[in-house]
């Protein structure tokens, strides 16, 4: 919940620089994202649970998915962290582009593309 909040907050109180705006409009995405992607595993889960065969099997594929999403989802986190702080414009993959997309339409203004 943090990079969604987070991303938020910042996106709010910053109005000028651009760097900031980008990063926090991608931290919703990732946040929003990462929200979303969990309460569509759980639902799975709640659903298929109820099943007597294929409720085991989804169960056991969720047993391992749902780790390796939450490991892929912080190695992205510390990476923009380390990136952000470091003053590096990096886009997280697909959400990057989206993220600078709804940028321009809430500042009017046209960034270039990170290098």
């Amino acid at each position: 919940m943090f990079p969604l909040v987070g991303g938020v907050i910042f996106f709010v109180l910053e109005k000028k620089d651009k760097f900031v705006r980008f990063w926090a409009m991608q931290s919703i995405f990732f946040g929003g994202l990462a929200f979303a992607i969990s309460v569509a595993l759980r639902v799975v889960a709640f659903v298929f649970g109820f099943l007597p065969f294929i409720g085991k099997l989804m169960m056991f594929l969720l047993l391992i998915v749902y780790p390796i999403f939450g490991l892929a989802w912080f190695i992205v986190w510390v990476i923009g962290i380390v990136k952000a702080f470091s003053g590096k414009e990096w886009e997280i993959p697909w959400l990057g582009k989206l993220a600078r997309q709804q940028l321009e339409k809430t500042d009017g203004t046209a960034t270039p593309p990170a290098a």
